[in-house]
């Protein structure tokens, strides 16, 4: 199952790169603990797309990233009230 994220890139986490936020969703969301699905191949990446990438240093109130995780959760799970 495909979800659309969106977060904010503001204050110092607007000099982050592309790549470093890639990561750093990745992070998150395999301290949290969800199912992501990954690519087939030898080295194998987490399912995760960022809609249009930024410039170092230019912030964003609404930033978009893809993910796709492995079945469907809960509305509890996400958040979603």
């Amino acid at each position: 199952m495909r979800y659309l994220i969106k977060f904010q890139k503001t204050d110092l986490v607007k000099f982050l790169s592309h790549l470093d936020t890639l990561r750093t969703l990745h992070r998150a969301i395999k301290r949290a603990k969800l199912p992501i699905v990954y690519s087939k191949g030898f080295n194998p990446h987490p399912s995760i797309s960022i809609a249009s990438p930024l410039s170092v240093g230019i912030g964003s109130l609404g930033e978009y990233a893809d993910i796709e995780l492995e079945g469907i959760l809960m509305r509890k799970l996400l958040g979603i009230v």
